[in-house]
């Protein structure tokens, strides 16, 4: 989400073989969406393995698969890198600040000495302007 990515996966599988996939959903990444969001979607799409994989388990069949896996972009976060860079463009600081909202500490910037803490952002180009 930080690099503006528009689909994220996930995948269930093996434990005892990490090598075989059991099933793998996608997911789309909306402009609206956020770290919180995506998990919900991700807790939705593991009932919908769980259950398939049970109905397949009952009919005697043991998934196990060479689907495609989605490309992985892995970002570590630090308290450094939480640092919003108001040097980027609107739409890299609004990434930014959507993926590191809740359930994570949020991404921050400094008003004079206070450190402040920003959870969500938007833009204000749809805001007509009032005139004087």
């Amino acid at each position: 989400m930080i690099n503006g990515e528009q689909v994220t996966g996930n995948m269930m599988m093996w434990l005892s073989q990490a090598s075989d996939i059991i099933d793998q959903i996608e997911i789309p990444i909306s402009i609206y969406d956020t770290c919180k969001t995506l998990y919900n979607e991700v807790a939705e799409t593991n009932a919908k393995m769980l259950v398939k994989l049970l109905n397949n388990l009952q009919k005697g069949i043991r998934p196990l698969s060479s689907i495609k896996i989605f490309p992985a972009n892995q970002f570590c976060r630090g308290a450094d890198l939480s640092l919003i860079r108001w040097n980027q463009s609107g739409m890299r600081i609004y990434n930014f600040i959507r993926a590191l909202t809740h359930p994570y500490p949020g991404a921050f910037s400094f008003f004079g000495w206070r450190e402040v803490v920003v959870l969500g952002s938007g833009s204000a180009s749809h805001i007509k302007q009032k005139e004087v």
